[in-house]
């Protein structure tokens, strides 16, 4: 998958994840892609063994996926696991957000339980 460079609240053009990515590395907590039949997402993998992945949907809500245009931006959903329970975090379907904001409360709910969980274990991918 091509590295998301981040988005500005102005270009429309870039990939709906770059900007939750910036957000959180400005933070020091890092994500990895993966894509499998369900479609794209990140995983943020936590210090105590949990893991939260977080996706996104495009305007017309079929696709499932990370890497699309932000004009084509639906929302945004997240979750935590450790493997046996799942929790939603986070998830604006149907509340029709524009990209910042909607990315901005992904990334609120994602680093309160990042803090919740001891921290993330992932660095950051070399370029």
């Amino acid at each position: 998958m091509p590295t998301p460079q981040p988005a500005t609240g102005d270009d429309l053009t870039a990939e709906a994840c770059a900007l939750p990515i910036a957000l959180l590395a400005a933070q020091h907590i890092y994500c990895r892609p993966v894509r499998d039949s369900a479609g794209t997402y990140l995983v943020l993998p936590l210090a105590d063994g949990s893991d939260i992945t977080f996706t996104g949907t495009t305007t017309d809500g079929i696709e499932v996926r990370t890497h699309h245009p932000v004009h084509q931006h639906g929302s945004w959903q997240a979750s935590w696991t450790d493997g046996d329970t799942h929790r939603p975090l986070y998830d604006s379907t149907d509340q029709h957000l524009p990209h910042r904001p909607d990315t901005e409360t992904l990334v609120a709910a994602i680093v309160t339980c990042v803090n919740a969980h001891g921290g993330n274990r992932t660095t950051p991918t070399p370029r």
